[in-house]
């Protein structure tokens, strides 16, 4: 399971970043967790897709001896399909009243890559583990074939001249400090996401020995590959 390759524990308070799948993610890693009050919010914007319990940051202050174990969710300036992020303030405020918080911590208007600008990604200071998302199904794709939100910044990352998704680029996406890990210090995962068969799977694992002997990732980093649509995850 999810929670288990990210070695969660009551009181983690988790960020989710990257492209590909955060949102899916967020709430599949929240179906593991069932049984417990968990929260589930944004630092920046998210949509309505999931079916916990809609509540507004101000109202958990006041029924919090009463919050059951369930999944909520919560935000400011709630639309019809989407609310607006927290604040640090916001966040000091309620986690105690939680037993574990994922934060989507990151936009990418739905798009498979993306670049950063300066605000992003938007990690809380009371995180203490960022997942970092890097979709697998463009792995080994031409760039000019990719939709890339924020085009400018991702190749002024990963280099104007590179034309291929290949694994330089998801170095350069992780290792960059203006990249996925950009403004968090504490522990770091990477999901490789859409992950559909085994022969992905495998990949991913190659992809990993590459940035681990030829790339020299930081060896703090540890690696996840799966689908978070089918609910599948394994260590790599």
């Amino acid at each position: 399971m999810l929670k288990d390759l990210l070695n969660l524990h009551k009181g983690d308070i988790i960020s989710i970043v990257g492209s590909g799948g955060k949102t899916t993610t967020m709430f599949k890693l929240a179906d593991e967790l069932v049984g417990n009050r968990v929260l589930l919010t944004t630092s920046t914007k998210i949509l309505k897709e999931y079916g916990g319990k809609f509540i507004t940051i101000d109202d958990i202050s006041q029924i919090k001896e009463s919050l059951e174990k369930n999944i909520y969710l919560t935000g400011k300036c709630f639309t019809e399909y989407k609310f607006s992020g927290i604040s640090n303030s916001d966040l000091n405020r309620v986690k105690k009243y939680f037993d574990y918080i994922i934060i989507e911590a990151d936009g990418s208007k739905t798009l498979p890559l993306k670049g950063w600008r300066d605000n992003e990604p938007v990690i809380l200071n009371s995180s203490n583990k960022t997942l970092g998302i890097i979709p697998m199904d463009v792995y080994k794709v031409e760039l000019g074939k990719i939709e890339i939100f924020q085009r400018e910044l991702f190749f002024s990352l990963v280099g104007s001249n590179k034309r291929i998704f290949d694994t330089e680029c998801i170095f350069k996406l992780i290792n960059s400090p203006v990249g996925l890990f950009k403004n968090t210090t504490k522990e770091k995962y990477i999901l490789f996401n859409k992950c559909d068969n085994m022969e992905m799977v495998n990949i991913c694992k190659e992809v990993v020995d590459d940035l681990t002997h030829k790339y020299n990732i930081d060896k703090n980093i540890k690696f996840i590959c799966g689908s978070s649509l089918k609910g599948k995850y394994y260590g790599c």
